[in-house]
C-alpha cells in the first residue's frame, strides 16, 4: 500500500497528513521519535478496512520542515 500525503497549511506551517479507511472507531497514529507515516505502511492496510485512520508527520520529519507554503514554492 502507498501511503499518500497530503497537506494543510497551519499558523505553524504545513502539515504532511494521511487518512485512510472510513468507519469507527477513529484511530490517530503517533509516531515516535523521528518516525515519517511510512512507518505505518505495515499496519495501516489492516486497520483501515475497520476504521478511519489518521497520521502524520511532525515537523522536521522526512525532510520536512513546515516551512509555510509560499516559501516552499519560492
Amino acid at each position: 500500500m502507498k501511503i499518500v500525503k497530503s497537506k494543510m497549511e497551519t499558523s505553524k506551517g504545513q502539515l504532511q497528513y494521511n487518512i485512510s479507511g472510513n468507519g469507527k472507531p477513529n484511530i490517530v497514529l503517533i509516531n515516535g521519535g523521528s518516525g515519517p507515516i511510512e512507518g505505518w505502511v505495515r499496519i495501516l492496510p489492516e486497520i483501515s478496512e475497520s476504521a478511519s485512520v489518521f497520521s502524520y508527520n511532525r515537523f522536521g520529519v522526512d525532510g520536512f520542515y513546515g516551512l509555510p507554503l509560499k516559501l516552499l514554492e519560492s
